[in-house]
């Protein structure tokens, strides 16, 4: 039954939560914050012509990132091996009908979020509108309706993390139709392995996980911990039908 004006206190009834942002310094100001990646890969690979029906291509790609918060604060290196291997079988050895199957694995060591997310300048305070007002929130004052997050002890990165990763297989079969058409149908199927999730680890609930009885370090804020836990995934399963000319 109304607009919040963060610029009009008259509207303030109106809102629920109000977010503001503290630098490294304790004042209060934009959010402005910088990160930074550093990525380098290798990658070999050799094709086998084993006979006039069956080639066969191994391959391995070695990558590695650095990852920086703001200012340059390291904040870990990230290590991943991609092995590739793809197979391509002539049935007739007339380069017309091909039954093509492919394996290969992605690593993801250089994601600039991660980075930016371990920011000790991303302090972040939450006033939720109570009793008529929004409390005096600030870093190191928490009365009731206050609620902290981030900041150099409020985030962090867990160490030895394995990096996220992608293992994609698939197969298809090709036809020639002339000398300038084909079509195909490829069947592939994607995991997407320990992708990144924040744990938030100083909160401690009630029996009915729906109630804060306390904070592990005996403050009131939020600690969230950056991990790769091999529980979270995701699985993608696909089919094309093409035609090309």
């Amino acid at each position: 039954n109304g607009v919040c004006n963060p610029d009009d206190p008259a509207s303030f009834s109106f809102c629920n939560q109000r977010v503001v942002f503290y630098d490294r310094g304790g004042k209060l100001g934009a959010l402005t914050t910088d990160a930074e990646v550093y990525t380098a890969g290798v990658f070999v690979q050799d094709k086998w012509f084993l006979n006039r029906h069956l080639t066969l291509a191994p391959g391995l790609r070695v990558d590695l990132g650095r990852l920086y918060a703001s200012r340059g604060a390291f904040v870990t290196n990230l290590f991943g091996v991609g092995p590739r291997f793809s197979a391509t079988y002539d049935l007739f050895a007339d380069h017309k009908h091909l039954l093509k199957l492919h394996y290969g694995r992605s690593n993801d060591v250089g994601n600039i979020f991660i980075a930016q997310l371990v920011n000790p300048t991303l302090l972040q305070v939450t006033s939720t509108f109570t009793s008529g007002a929004f409390p005096a929130c600030a870093p190191g004052s928490t009365p009731t309706g206050c609620s902290v997050s981030g900041g150099a002890s409020g985030r962090s990165f867990a160490k030895g993390q394995t990096p996220p990763h992608v293992d994609e297989v698939t197969g298809g079969y090709h036809y020639e139709m002339t000398e300038r058409a084909a079509v195909g149908i490829d069947v592939s199927y994607r995991h997407y392995q320990n992708m990144w999730a924040e744990e938030e680890v100083n909160r401690i609930w009630d029996a009915t996980g729906t109630r804060v009885v306390g904070y592990v370090d005996g403050t009131p804020h939020t600690v969230g911990r950056i991990v790769s836990p091999d529980s979270a995934y995701r699985k993608y399963a696909g089919m094309d039908l093409w035609a090309q000319g």
